[in-house]
């Protein structure tokens, strides 16, 4: 007997149109942006609900012990542990969620409170290894694995990803700066979920033409990550290769057309993600930071490291390549270059320099 097997339909498939052509498109840019604006009116009822309310685990927990709930500086204690234990989760990275605790949320932080940080990050890491949210071995929403290692020469593009990344900071903060007192000081400030319908009205209708806009975040971010190999179907990995042998190594190539195409949209997609993210973050919704700057780091460090890949192919007899690629093997990784890009972003918006470095590892 066999099983049966559920098949998502496209919107323009519930319509009894195809999936591809013109029409099949307007039907699904229009429930694009109807359905981005059901979730952020949902989302700004409930903000406008429950925001008087709300506050985090560790400061529910502190008001059950008499001991720290009557005591700010025991409660804090509780809160850098809370804190902690929330971005080791995330992002599956103890150290750095305790160092991200000791720099962005703690002013006091005594040798014990580090202890007790660490060992609450480490408990919430196990037990997220041990629920196995993601369906594989690993905690981490980025896992990827590089076969080669980078070479010293790199460290030049790398510092340059650094300059990059704190000028698209330094854009980030001013402008989000001055939006903001724009919106304290404006007629603006006084309709908040009036701005949230707007700014979701504007994001949905100039996302959508852009695919790298359009994915959700997090697969973009592991999109840039990710290397490419024989499995890989997107743009970004259209390279002249001919793979004969899924276990040999991956050969040095020219770009094709689609690697052409993805830099261009990808190019777009940094301005865009950037304007957005310059809007989006401060509104009455949360929208986030982190994923935000890891998007547009990422962005810039595949472009990067895919001009230096060409640049490897098109030139191997430059002192630079003459070594480690000139044996025909790809020798450059853009997807390590997206993710130094991610760091290098992350490090300039939120000016934490140590736990940027451990969130990668």
């Amino acid at each position: 007997m066999n099983a049966m097997r559920l098949q998502w339909l496209t919107w323009p498939q519930v319509f009894g149109e195809s999936r591809e052509g013109a029409g099949a498109y307007i039907i699904g840019y229009l429930f694009y942006i109807i359905w981005a604006l059901v979730f952020a009116a949902l989302s700004a009822s409930l903000v406008r609900m429950f925001a008087p309310y709300a506050c985090g685990s560790g400061n529910i927990l502190s008001y059950l012990f008499p001991k720290y709930g009557r005591n700010e500086a025991k409660k804090r204690e509780i809160l850098s542990a809370a804190a902690a234990a929330g971005v080791s989760v995330a992002f599956g990275a103890p150290i750095g969620g305790v160092l991200f605790s000791l720099e962005e949320v703690s002013y006091y932080f005594p040798l014990k409170t580090l202890w007790r940080s660490f060992f609450c990050a480490l408990i919430a890491a196990f037990i997220l290894r041990s629920i196995n949210p993601f369906g594989n071995e690993h905690s981490v929403l980025f896992f990827v694995e590089y076969n080669k290692p980078w070479i010293f020469f790199e460290l030049i593009p790398f510092v340059g990803l650094g300059i990059i990344g704190g000028c698209i900071a330094t854009i980030f903060i001013k402008a989000n700066i001055y939006w903001c007192r724009y919106r304290k000081h404006s007629k603006l400030g006084q309709y908040p979920v009036t701005e949230v319908l707007v700014v979701t009205l504007v994001t949905a209708v100039v996302a959508y033409p852009n695919p790298y806009t359009r994915m959700n975040t997090s697969q973009l971010i592991y999109l840039l990550f990710n290397q490419c190999g024989i499995s890989n179907s997107d743009p970004l990995c259209d390279y002249n290769r001919n793979f004969t042998d899924v276990n040999s190594a991956i050969e040095k190539a020219a770009a094709g057309p689609g690697v052409h195409r993805a830099i261009w949209l990808l190019m777009l997609a940094l301005v865009m993600k950037l304007v957005m993210t310059v809007f989006t973050f401060g509104i009455k919704v949360p929208c986030g930071l982190f994923i935000p700057s890891l998007a547009l780091g990422a962005i810039a460090g595949r472009i990067v490291g895919i001009g230096v890949e060409q640049l490897a192919y098109n030139y191997p007899k430059i002192w630079l390549f003459s070594g480690e690629c000139s044996t025909g093997d790809d020798c450059i990784t853009p997807g390590l270059y997206a993710m130094v890009g991610a760091a290098a972003v992350l490090g300039g918006v939120t000016r934490m320099t140590g736990t940027r470095q451990a969130f990668p590892m």
